[in-house]
């Protein structure tokens, strides 16, 4: 499988959600690596080589591009009237809140989301929500201004649950450019009404659900008909904990699993992991009607945003000479800088670093290109964190590899594990953006 992440361990409060304890994790690893294996022998595909993310016949064509990063997707608001047991935030708000992801840029109108999918080169956009039919007028107006801008070759997908879908509003969502509708059949108890209505308008229509483990039977007998109602694809995703959900999710019995051991500090249901692949397995003993695709809450978390982090690297890499002159993306999707070859090494006062994870958080919540959205600094206290700071990242251009190193020799040094606390999964920049941005 693959070596522990080196980025930031994140603390998440899953209040009533049990964790898994060590022990009894690395045998629910084991169970999970014999149920890829098993899979994999059967004809699935890990997609890049990556067995958390495997599949029977084709990916979507969006989901191709999610794992590639070249997708951007934008949540239109929270409301939503199913109340979903598992979904992970409170579904009241009824009012419009676009906010983009991975980014968390706020587009204040079609225009300017339009120009931000243009100047990073995504080839793909999905619609989210809450239910995003319930800001129908808005999702048409954005779906419209990305199609005139960008034709036919830019991907736009919706995900729904069915509900507010007419026959109208299905033609006025092809009319307006959308290619792709995904149905979350499981918050209307795996009703296949709407998307067989959908069917008669759109080629590509999906059912993207989470994989809940006491429906697992339930799901396998489902296949051949959301096969004959139209269906081309089966997405199954985690169920993952948050704030908003860990109590329902602990009322079921599910527990979480928060760092190591092949998982990912997420709160990812483990028992939905192991559905999941069971399902796929049983499957592909049948024959299975249709293709399906599990990607797991560690792909998620790990690779699919490295993905990101690497496209908006390169978008910020490409803007001046000095920085493509100055800068390199680590395999990680990290942007470093490093020091000009001048002859001075000075170690700075403070770190300059480049957010791409959620601009918006800083308190002002338009502009996704302005420095002052994008540019953060934090100041290095002390002579000794200077010297770390010159060590890690002045002395080489560091890797997963260096920083693993320099771990390894110092693991009992406290004072480098709270550098490390204060410094981990930022995008360095040792001197001040200034000149460059």
């Amino acid at each position: 499988m693959f070596p522990p992440s080196l980025e930031r361990e994140k603390r998440f409060d899953f209040c009533g959600c049990p964790s898994v304890k060590s022990r009894e994790a690395r045998g629910l690893v084991r169970t999970r690596d014999r149920l890829v294996a098993e899979c994999l022998s059967m004809g699935a595909r890990a997609h890049g080589g990556n067995p958390n993310k495997i599949h029977a016949g084709p990916l979507s064509p969006g989901c191709r591009l999610c794992a590639e990063g070249k997708w951007s997707c934008l949540f239109m608001g929270r409301f939503c009237r199913r109340g979903c047991f598992f979904c992970l935030q409170s579904q009241r708000e009824k009012k419009a809140a676009l906010r983009e992801k991975p980014t968390g840029f706020r587009p204040r109108s079609a225009e300017e989301y339009r120009e931000f999918v243009r100047r990073a080169g995504y080839r793909g956009v999905a619609f989210s929500g809450g239910e995003p039919l319930w800001f129908f007028d808005e999702l048409i107006e954005y779906v419209t201004a990305l199609r005139k801008g960008a034709g036919p070759r830019l991907a736009i997908w919706v995900y729904t649950s069915g509900d507010f879908m007419t026959e109208r509003r299905l033609r006025e969502l092809k009319s307006a450019g959308v290619d792709e509708l995904r149905f979350n059949i499981a918050a209307r108890n795996y009703s296949l009404t709407a998307l067989s209505r959908a069917a008669k308008h759109f080629e590509n229509v999906t059912v993207e659900i989470p994989a809940i483990p006491e429906d697992t039977t339930r799901l396998l007998a489902l296949l051949p008909r959301l096969r004959s109602a139209g269906v081309k694809y089966l997405n199954l995703h985690q169920l993952t904990a948050s704030a908003h959900n860990s109590d329902a999710l602990a009322r079921r019995g599910y527990r979480i699993h928060k760092n190591g051991e092949g998982y990912p500090a997420v709160g990812p249901v483990v028992e939905s992991e192991l559905a999941a692949l069971r399902l796929l397995r049983e499957g592909l003993a049948s024959g299975p009607p249709l293709p399906i695709h599990y990607c797991s809450a560690r792909y998620k978390e790990l690779f699919q945003a490295r993905a990101h982090r690497q496209r908006l690297a390169e978008y910020f890499t490409g803007e001046t000479a000095a920085l493509r002159r100055a800068s390199k993306v680590t395999s990680a999707g990290y942007l470093r800088r490093r020091v000009p070859d001048d002859g001075r090494r000075t170690v700075p006062s403070k770190v300059c670093y480049l957010d791409f994870r959620s601009p918006a958080d800083s308190g002002n919540e338009h502009g996704v290109f302005s420095r002052g959205r994008i540019v953060k600094e934090v100041p290095l206290k002390s002579a000794g964190e200077r010297r770390l700071f010159e060590k890690f990242f002045l002395s080489a251009v560091a890797d997963e590899s260096v920083v693993g190193a320099i771990l390894a020799e110092n693991k009992k040094d406290s004072g480098v594990a709270r550098f490390l606390r204060r410094f981990e999964n930022l995008e360095y920049l040792p001197v001040s953006l200034d000149r460059y941005c």
